[in-house]
């Protein structure tokens, strides 16, 4: 249960449905508005609880930093290379191409 700060979220509304993502005990997780799951998913270099994130929200959703905060801090590619964490800096990098690809510039 390396998530369990992200088991509960106080403005969950009551008919919301159930968070995909699930911590090892099964409990749902909920992100916050600054993407500190995704953020500590990084710093952990936990690359499988990173592909159902990236299952459970858009790949540029998971690629686009928080509007919240100090925008380098909350950069999925400086948090994974100021970890060092080549695991998900790979993983962010398929997604930006992913994202990229449809807006690729005709010359």
């Amino acid at each position: 249960m390396a998530y369990r700060d992200f088991q509960y979220r106080l403005d969950r509304l009551p008919n919301e449905p159930r968070s995909p993502l699930l911590d090892d005990d099964g409990a749902p997780l909920y992100e916050t508005q600054e993407k500190s799951l995704l953020i500590k998913i990084i710093r952990q270099n936990d690359t499988t609880r990173l592909q159902q994130y990236i299952s459970a929200y858009s790949g540029a959703t998971v690629i686009a930093p928080s509007e919240a905060g100090h925008p380098w801090f909350h950069d999925p590619f400086w948090v994974a290379a100021a970890y060092g964490n080549t695991e998900t800096w790979q993983l962010l990098l398929e997604q930006y191409d992913i994202a990229s690809a449809g807006n690729t510039p005709s010359y």
